[in-house]
């Protein structure tokens, strides 16, 4: 069952990207999330229980868009399947967002960087226009601190 916590994560997302509208061409959210993505995504790296968590924002880092590769934001987590930057290795994890402090993604030369906890996690492939970078950035930072105030 879905509490009220969610639902009000769900409205701050939808508020947010009202007032930021699309296009994006580096993530999808909430219902525009391709449901195909979703499955990917729950298949290889965000092991979800869809009756208690609910996909929020779905960055996809694969040539194809299939959704097999990237960052799954939750109401409760951030899911990642992304290779590392200096060994190409394929690393996968998550981070509750009662845990995280700090979160970033930040856009270099080629690609961008995901940092969480100002620690460098995994290496993005896309590269983000800086304004998107910043909206991502912007309302992965409202979710935590309102996760956080609970």
């Amino acid at each position: 069952m879905i509490d009220l916590g969610n639902e009000r994560l769900i409205t701050i997302m939808n508020d947010f990207f009202e007032k930021n509208p699309p296009p994006y061409f580096t993530f999808d959210y909430g219902k525009l999330i391709p449901i195909r993505k979703i499955n990917n995504s729950r298949r290889l790296y965000a092991h979800i229980n869809p009756d208690i968590e609910i996909p929020l924002i779905l960055l996809d880092d694969t040539f194809f868009r299939s959704g097999k590769i990237g960052i799954l934001v939750t109401d409760q987590n951030i899911f990642y399947r992304l290779k590392n930057k200096r060994n190409g290795v394929m690393k996968t994890g998550k981070f509750p967002l009662s845990e995280i402090k700090a979160f970033s993604i930040v856009p270099a030369l080629k690609g961008s960087n995901l940092i969480v906890n100002n620690q460098v996690v995994a290496y993005i492939r896309v590269y983000f226009q800086k304004n998107e970078a910043e909206i991502l950035n912007r309302i992965i930072g409202i979710l935590v601190a309102d996760v956080q105030s609970k």
